[in-house]
């Protein structure tokens, strides 16, 4: 799922994204994801989400889900007879005194595998994001023998575009390490994810402006 990546680390793919990608907001603390196209440099087909903030926005729940067909190597439209889903429940935790914000996803992977995945940041004063994630799965059905008993884990730091312009920008720049690349707790890349843009809606992260903002 995740362990040829190096198959596509070549300059023969013309694109790493071509996809319609939609936020909506079913309620007034309700948020859904739609997604349909080439996701990202390995896989292309569909991907949706559903999240709902609670009190202050601190606190969110929702699911997610993918089913995908994996991409040719070296081609830039060409798709294998390879089919991948997944279903995940996540739970968004943000403490705004600290500035980190804890995920936990629990649910099926596109290996196949299930279980835990546990992912912890911390977003500094500048934008700059600094995490890591760990994972607690059920390996023993996967093919591969270095997969099973394997607890995936990394780092990763994520900059906004806007610090290097003149301007605001959405995008970012992420970066992450992990010791090996594996196929255990894999998921398909999102360009962007609900509480990634609706978290920064609502009232608790304005309160954190505002007492920023008065220090």
């Amino acid at each position: 799922m995740r362990s040829d990546s190096w198959k596509y680390l070549t300059d023969d793919i013309g694109f790493d994204r071509l996809l319609i990608d939609q936020i909506v907001r079913l309620s007034e603390r309700t948020f859904g994801r739609l997604s349909f196209g080439y996701l990202e440099f390995m896989y292309a087909g569909m991907s949706g989400e559903v999240l709902r903030f609670f009190g202050d926005g601190n606190l969110a729940l929702g699911f997610e889900a993918d089913w995908a067909r994996k991409r040719e190597p070296g081609s830039s439209v060409g798709l294998l007879d390879l089919k991948v889903y997944d279903l995940l429940a996540n739970a968004y935790i943000h403490f705004p005194s600290l500035g980190i914000t804890v995920l936990t996803q629990y649910g099926r992977f596109i290996a196949g595998d299930v279980g835990w995945l546990f992912t912890v940041s911390r977003q500094y004063d500048t934008g700059v994001t600094i995490g890591g994630w760990y994972s607690s799965t059920d390996t023993r059905d996967l093919p591969a023998s270095y997969d099973q008993g394997y607890n995936e884990k990394g780092i990763f730091i994520s900059v906004p575009f806007r610090i290097f312009l003149t301007k605001d920008s959405p995008q970012r720049y992420t970066y992450a390490v992990a010791p090996w690349t594996r196929d255990v707790d894999a998921r398909i890349y999102k360009w962007q994810t609900i509480h990634g843009v609706a978290g920064d809606l609502m009232p608790g992260a304005f309160k954190s402006r505002l007492n920023q903002l008065r220090e």
